[in-house]
Order: structure tokens, then C-alpha cells, then sequence
């Protein structure tokens, strides 16, 4: 015969709290550790903006004439506009998403609390502490699925937060840069030197990044720089020095591009490879021993036979990015890298739910020992041919009376119990047999039917009583 149930009494409640810390613990790692990551944005961000604001150009008192003046206000107006554009940045905060956080934990704690006072006073056959189980059961997963919600909006904020990073960095760079350039202007106005004046920007250009980024253009530019002497230095100054800043402004703004791409790259590709890293899981037999043993995604895919997470997929992408980011191919890293993540949550998302349904069953197949134990059975374990995952079977012997129970949870999130029960020569199974159904009740599995050659016994009891009914009735008119 066979038969299913659902366990939703305040006893499972109690008894599956450890499967709900388990089941939240990856949830709350990963929020944790991307709010711990925005606050070293922010930081980082901070950091930045005090640094920026630290930063400032001063005209030097020994320069008097207006038109060298001029100049300098031109760079101090450049430097003064990028201070502006970093001092204008804002993060994004997580007060709201901590909040709520805190007030759905506070929430579930509550919760806990009702399911350990529901647990002193309920009994097997307490219908209402039955349906009050029922709704802490409901209300409490409603929280936890408010908690699932905060991981992508966190993670929207840390990325928004990273770009501003990034963005800050360049800025500074460019701060520093005209910084050297008003430095620069400032000695040349001084010594009134033109020819140390063009040839201090050509020796603070870096000679490897312009050949590799510019290297036409500072072939072009060497050649009229070597030259150039003191003796036609006046007739080729403003041409030679106009030719330099403008060389040294666009070398800058390629490199910090080439800069920018490359850390957005490389830094999205870490975050790829943390997210995989960070990701673990305990294993069955761990949690069955209240041990833990954690395990990396894959290897538990691979151990219970989870469909749809794939090792090779994840390497392959891996390795392509990789190469992309050694050939300097960051526009294309970054974009497969964002496809890449987007797979690998998606697979995170299945082992949650796998692994969820695997502790569930578990803990299904637990409940239903301790009832044949408690009805003076003899209780013997063994996992299923196709692995734990595929379930638990419990087989309960007294005398020459065998009951085999085999819990599943499907992957719907549905409860059977198939039972194959070997009855005893001496007759007593219908009470052992009604002692077990009572234990099972008490601990949280209801048989709402019992399926024998495809039929409903319960429903065919039902009719049959009917039936005796309506005829005595019949014969008392």
C-alpha cells in the first residue's frame, strides 16, 4: 500500500529548525559579505574624495605677469572642474536593505520563538495547534522569501558603488597629472626657460606606454623634439610646446581609459571567481550528523546528482576569459563575464533548491523512524541504490512483521510516503500498524489517503460506511 502526507505540525517545526539555519546560512554569507563589500566602496570612495579635496594649485608669488598668470588659472580651472566632478559623487547606502534585513530577522526570531512555545503544548491529535503550525510554517517561509529578495538589490548597489570607485580613481590620476602639468608651467614660467620647458615634458613621458599606445605619433614627435635646440628654440616653441600638451593630454586620456576598462575587467572577473569560490555547501551525511564538511558547488552536484550545474561550462568560460584579459580584450572579457556570472547565480539558484528539497527529505525520513521506534519496532536505515539524494528508506521490523517506508519529496516540493507492509502471522498488525499511523501524526506526517491497486481505501471506507448507513436508515423507515 502507499500513502501521502505533509508535515506542517508544530513538532516538525521545532524539530526542522536546524534545517532552516542551514538553508539561510549561504543566503546571509553572501548578503553579509556583499554589504561588507560596499562598506570598503564606500570607504574606498571616501578615501578618494578626502584625498581629491586635499588637493590643490597655488599661483607662485614670484610669478607677476598677467598673461603667465592667465595660463596657470586656465590649468587651475581644468583641476578645479575634475575635483568638482568626484566631490559630486555619492554612494549608494544599504540603510533600507539592513533595515529590512534586520526586521525580517527579528521577524523569523519570533517566529522561532511561537514554534518552541506551540511545541511544549501540542499533541498528535490538537487540530488547532495543528493549523496554528500551519500558519507560523506559511508566515515564516514569507519572511524567508522577503530575504531572498535583498541579494540582488544589495548587488546592484555594490556594482553602482564599484563603477564610482573606478570612476574616482581616474579622476585622481587626472588630478595628478595636471598637477605635474601646472608644475611643470609654473618652472618654466619661473626660469623663463623655454627649451627646459619642452624638454621636461618630453622626458616625463613615459616612453613605453606612449609606444604602445601612440607609437606613430611619438616617432612623429621625437623627431621634432631631437631637432630642436636653444638657437631655433624661439621660432619653434609655441608650435613644439602646443605639439607636447597635446600629445601628453590624449596619451593620458588613452591610458586611463586603457586603465579603466582593464580594472572594470579584471575586477568583475575576481568577483566571478569569489562568487564561485565563496559558494558552499554542507554535505548530507554531515548535516545527518550534525557535523559540518562543506563542499564546493560542483563537487555536491556532482556527489548527489544535480541537473543543470555544469563544471565544464563554468572552466570553459573561465579559461575565455582568462585569454581575453592576457590578449588586452577587456570590453569582450567584461561582457562574457557578466553572461558567465549570470549562469553561475542561476546554478547557485538550483543547488539551493536541491539542496533545500535533499535536508527536507532528510528530515521527512527522521520523523518517520523515531514513530516506528516509539511504536517498539526495530529500525533499519539504508539509502537509496541511486544515491542519498534519491532519498532514505526505512524499513521497521517486529517479529515476522516487516513495514517498508520509503519518504520522498519530489522536486515540486510534494510529500508521498510509499509503505509496503508484510503483515504478521499472529494478527496483531492492525494495532501496531494504527500505534505507527498515531506516532507519524505526532510527528508532523498526516495520511490524508492510502492508495492500495491504484484505489483510495480511505474513499472506498468513506462509501462503504455510506452505503451501511443509508440501508439501515431505509430499514428503520
Amino acid at each position: 500500500m502507499s500513502g501521502y502526507s505533509r508535515a506542517t505540525v508544530s513538532q516538525v517545526l521545532a524539530n526542522g529548525r536546524q534545517l532552516r539555519q542551514e538553508l539561510n546560512r549561504n543566503l546571509n554569507n553572501n548578503i553579509n559579505n556583499n554589504i561588507n563589500k560596499n562598506k570598503n566602496a564606500i570607504f574606498n570612495l571616501e578615501k578618494m574624495q578626502n584625498i581629491a579635496n586635499e588637493m590643490s594649485l597655488d599661483i607662485d608669488s614670484e610669478i607677476k605677469d598677467r598673461d603667465d598668470i592667465k595660463e596657470l588659472e586656465e590649468v587651475i580651472k581644468k583641476f578645479e572642474n575634475e575635483k568638482a566632478k568626484i566631490k559630486k559623487m555619492r554612494p549608494e547606502t544599504l540603510f533600507d536593505e539592513i533595515s529590512k534585513k534586520e526586521r525580517i530577522e527579528t521577524e523569523i526570531e519570533s517566529l522561532n520563538k511561537q514554534i518552541e512555545e506551540i511545541s511544549k503544548r501540542a499533541y498528535w491529535d490538537s487540530y488547532s495547534d495543528y493549523n496554528e503550525a500551519n500558519r507560523i510554517n506559511s508566515q515564516y517561509w514569507a519572511e524567508n522569501n522577503k530575504l531572498n529578495t535583498l541579494p540582488s538589490e544589495i548587488n546592484r548597489k555594490l556594482q553602482i558603488n564599484t563603477q564610482r570607485v573606478f570612476e574616482a580613481e581616474s579622476i585622481l590620476r587626472n588630478l595628478e597629472s595636471i598637477q605635474k602639468e601646472f608644475k611643470i608651467k609654473t618652472k618654466n614660467i619661473i626660469n623663463s626657460n623655454k627649451f627646459a620647458y619642452v624638454k621636461e615634458i618630453f622626458d616625463n613621458i613615459d616612453k613605453n606606454i606612449a609606444q604602445k599606445f601612440m607609437s606613430s605619433e611619438y616617432k612623429s614627435l621625437e623627431k621634432e623634439f631631437f631637432s630642436t635646440d636653444k638657437n631655433n628654440i624661439e621660432s619653434k616653441f609655441n608650435f613644439l610646446k602646443s605639439k607636447l600638451e597635446t600629445f601628453t593630454e590624449e596619451l593620458a586620456n588613452r591610458y586611463n581609459t586603457y586603465l579603466f576598462k582593464k580594472e572594470k575587467a579584471e575586477s568583475i572577473f575576481k568577483e566571478f571567481s569569489e562568487v564561485q569560490r565563496e559558494y558552499n555547501l554542507n554535505s548530507i551525511e554531515s548535516y545527518i550528523k550534525n557535523k559540518e564538511d562543506l563542499i564546493d558547488m560542483y563537487s555536491f552536484a556532482e556527489t548527489y546528482k544535480v541537473n543543470g550545474v555544469s563544471k565544464e561550462n563554468f572552466e570553459k568560460n573561465f579559461n575565455k576569459i582568462n585569454s581575453l584579459l592576457q590578449e588586452e580584450k577587456f570590453d569582450e572579457a567584461y561582457l562574457l563575464t557578466e553572461k558567465a556570472n549570470e549562469d553561475l547565480i542561476k546554478e547557485q539558484n538550483i543547488l539551493n533548491k536541491e539542496y533545500e528539497r535533499i535536508l527536507k527529505q532528510t528530515e521527512y525520513a527522521k520523523r518517520v523512524a523515531e514513530a516506528g521506534r516509539d511504536a517498539g519496532y526495530n529500525i533499519k536505515i539504508s539509502v537509496s541504490e541511486d544515491g542519498i539524494q534519491d532519498g532514505i528508506n526505512i524499513k521497521l521490523t517486529m517479529g515476522d512483521e516487516i513495514i517498508d517506508f520509503e519518504p520522498r519529496i519530489d522536486a515540486e516540493g510534494n510529500y508521498s510516503l510509499d509503505i509496503n507492509h508484510v503483515e504478521s502471522i499472529s494478527g496483531t498488525c492492525q494495532h501496531k500498524m494504527t500505534e505507527v499511523m498515531k506516532n507519524l501524526l505526532g510527528k508532523g506526517i498526516l495520511i490524508s489517503d492510502i492508495i492500495k491497486e491504484g484505489q483510495s481505501l480511505v474513499f472506498k471506507e468513506k462509501l462503504k460506511n455510506s452505503e451501511k448507513k443509508n440501508k439501515k436508515e431505509t430499514l428503520t423507515k
